[in-house]
């Protein structure tokens, strides 16, 4: 009896996972594939919860992977694009991809399987998008669409008509603040909930304040945790529930690219110290609004965070932007250093510290965070493993993930690649040498 073409369909759907991704399936951890199997049992209309720094891009793309034909609109906040960029070519080199930049839209060629835009010029691409003809649509850090009166917010939704599927991505636990996520979870399963006056009535404490109605409070918490969790609405992972797959350390490198970071280049082969110092503080005054931004982003999620830094200029701009948090650098002695150490570690109110590289690297115990990120790189591999192990000390339960916000094609992927895969570094970190500056420089003109 012939084989008919719904038989070959329905047998290429009984492949497994492990068959269909490759090799890739091998790289993905447990809790990783069981993230990709849910991403598939809910036919690609799904909010991915997970805590930050335990790979929801790589799931979202194993998951695109399955589907090799369905061209995917990824939106995404713009200190990320390029970052995803480089996670596609890592996970994913078959598919082939754009990123859009400005609001000058052009037309988008068929030959790509994955358009990459940040959320902020989406509203110019609209009807480019909408010729391209997608059919999924991927937001990630999904709360940039909690406004609905929002320009990015109204574009979103305008493309969202047109994909058969939607993916959100989100480290920001839902409960914690339900309003902002009411547009989200309705495009990811429309008409759960009746109308929008009910979802804030019964969830966000809806109260009139005697000059209009406020929804930014909370209530019924668990009966909508059990409504998004138990409906396979929205799957959250923390670190804790999943520590026995992780390393101990983790690092994951968040790359910024733009027609300026060519200008902040140098001449390895003439290089000098002074040179290198005026291209890393190019670099710091290039990324700061992107720090900004990634910091806030993090903060949502209701995590500590430990952010290392080198320069006075850097941690006075952070001050700026984030009055709240506490710093510790060169300024502040013993007992008053001592004291904003165990403010970090015990008031679940004050979430993040900027700390000084060789202030706050050394004898100091930050095991409430297990999160860093490192905006200013270190001259030696023994000052990065100093400061990281500030959070893995004794007392840390859950492993830790090592941020490094950089330039990309600048000096600072010079150092990044000096201090982590250049034999001759290694080593001597390894035998317990304490590297110079005058190292590092030598081993820049020798590449």
């Amino acid at each position: 009896m012939p084989v008919t073409k719904w038989q070959k369909k329905s047998e290429k759907q009984k492949l497994s996972l492990k068959t269909r991704l490759g090799p890739l399936y091998g790289k993905l951890l447990d809790y990783q594939r069981k993230g990709v199997k849910y991403l598939r049992k809910r036919k690609g209309k799904a909010l991915l919860a997970d805590e930050p720094g335990l790979g929801k891009t790589i799931q979202v793309l194993a998951w695109l992977k399955l589907y090799p034909r369905r061209k995917s609109i990824i939106v995404v906040p713009a200190s990320l694009k390029w970052n995803w960029g480089d996670e596609i070519d890592k996970w994913t080199p078959e598919k082939k991809y754009i990123i859009l930049s400005g609001l000058t839209p052009q037309r988008i060629s068929f030959k790509y399987d994955i358009v990459i835009l940040n959320y902020d010029i989406l509203h110019a691409w609209v009807k480019a998008l909408k010729r391209w003809g997608p059919s999924v649509i991927i937001a990630d850090e999904a709360h940039y669409l909690k406004n609905s009166k929002a320009k990015r917010t109204k574009a979103f939704i305008k493309v969202r008509a047109i994909c058969k599927y939607f993916i959100a991505l989100t480290g920001t636990p839902i409960v914690n603040a339900p309003v902002e996520f009411f547009r989200v979870i309705n495009m990811v399963q429309p008409g759960r909930f009746p109308s929008f006056w009910y979802f804030v009535q019964r969830y966000c404490g809806a109260k009139h304040n005697g000059f209009g109605w406020d929804f930014r409070g909370s209530s019924n918490e668990e009966e909508l945790y059990d409504i998004l969790t138990k409906e396979g609405i929205m799957l959250r992972r923390l670190k804790k529930d999943v520590k026995k797959d992780l390393p101990s350390v983790s690092r994951a490198v968040i790359y910024l690219s733009g027609d300026k970071t060519q200008d902040i280049d140098i001449d390895t082969n003439t290089i000098g110290l002074a040179e290198v110092e005026s291209a890393k503080q190019s670099c710091i005054d290039l990324k700061m609004p992107y720090a900004k931004e990634w910091i806030s982003d993090f903060l949502e999620s209701g995590e500590k965070l430990v952010v290392f830094v080198h320069h006075r200029k850097t941690t006075k701009y952070l001050k700026k932007y984030f009055p709240f948090a506490k710093v510790i650098d060169g300024s502040v002695t013993g007992s008053k250093r001592q004291e904003i150490v165990r403010t970090f570690q015990n008031d679940p109110s004050c979430k993040l510290l900027i700390g000084n590289i060789k202030a706050a690297g050394v004898g100091l115990t930050l095991t409430a965070a297990s999160n860093c990120l490192f905006l200013e790189l270190p001259w030696t591999p023994a000052e990065l493993k100093q400061a990281t192990d500030r959070l893995c000390r004794i007392g840390q339960t859950v492993p830790v993930t090592v941020w490094f916000l950089l330039v990309k094609d600048s000096i600072e992927t010079k150092i990044m690649k000096m201090l982590d895969g250049k034999n001759k570094i290694l080593s001597k970190v390894l035998d317990g040498t304490v590297l110079s500056k005058a190292d590092l420089l030598e081993s820049m003109k020798e590449e």
